[in-house]
């Protein structure tokens, strides 16, 4: 049987935090080949690799990491991703059978938020690898990797309501696009500096409530994601364990009404950066109100 492998968490230094709970995950080395012909002959002859730009990227349940990530992404030391490998005829191998693939020094970057009434909530993080000098590599391999704790689903979230301009409004679906253009450069082999070029953050919903179609357009406004108890439904509103995304000010454009079995209000809401306070602010552990 072919080695095969599931990745099943990430781990990271700096800022300490175990991201398990892991929908979906990709390893990407980012090499940009050069291939060169000369002196009129048809065929290539020669090959370097011109650029390498190795990334993480990972949906996941584990909406907590967003406090330690935040708008801004995060600058972080040693983030390693787990593959746990699969056992020949049974599930997954146990002991230090697996495999780490390590970014030495990376930037992490929120891409969205993805929400459906009846499902969890996911979030999808990258993680853009720097090089320390621009010649050292900062994705390396571990072979024999015991797993460690944390890979399974700690916590898990659904879309709760709406509130534009003091209205709230139940929510169908939706998406949260953090809009976060995040570059990294370098002369070298390797990207040795990271930063955030531009930010248009986008938050797409559909509303089941008709009143929907009259929502303010514009002020503040925020979304709650109310979380799962293990072994039961919801946290009680008044538990100080949900999570709450607003802004200070907005466009709101209002779609066309309409659907199959039920009528949904589609919105598009723009958080705008009113010069003093960020352009969206993330809360953890907080009261449905």
């Amino acid at each position: 049987m072919a080695t095969r492998a599931a990745i099943s968490l990430v781990t990271i230094t700096t800022p300490s935090l175990t991201i398990g709970g892991l929908t979906g995950a990709r390893v990407s080395r980012g090499l940009q080949s050069l291939i060169r012909r000369a002196g009129g002959y048809p065929d290539p002859q020669v090959a370097w690799t011109a650029k390498g730009r190795p990334a993480f990227s990972v949906t996941t349940l584990t909406l907590s990491a967003l406090s330690s990530i935040g708008i801004e992404g995060a600058e972080c030391t040693t983030v390693a991703t787990f593959w746990h490998k699969k056992k020949a005829y049974g599930s997954r191998e146990t002991g230090a059978n697996h495999v780490k693939l390590t970014l030495a020094k990376a930037y992490a970057v929120p891409r969205s938020l993805r929400f459906a009434k009846g499902e969890n909530v996911e979030l999808a993080v990258d993680f853009l690898g720097v090089s320390s000098d621009g010649e050292t590599n900062p994705l390396a391999r571990t072979d024999s990797q015991a797993l460690p704790a944390g890979y399974g689903i700690t916590e898990a979230y659904a879309p709760a309501h709406l509130d534009i301009g003091g209205s709230d409004f139940d929510v169908s679906d939706g998406t949260l696009e953090f809009g976060v253009d995040a570059r990294t450069d370098g002369m070298r082999a390797y990207d040795e500096e990271a930063w955030i070029e531009n930010r248009d953050p986008a938050l797409n919903v559909n509303s089941p409530d008709i009143a929907a179609e009259a929502a303010a357009a514009s002020g503040a406004g925020h979304i709650y994601f109310r979380k799962r108890q293990n072994g039961t439904v919801f946290y009680p509103d008044n538990a100080s364990q949900h999570l709450k995304i607003s802004w200070a000010a907005s466009r709101v454009d209002v779609g066309d009404s309409g659907g199959d079995e039920e009528v949904v209000v589609p919105l598009t809401i723009w958080p705008l950066w009113n010069g003093t306070d960020p352009v969206l602010t993330i809360a953890t552990g907080q009261a449905i109100t």
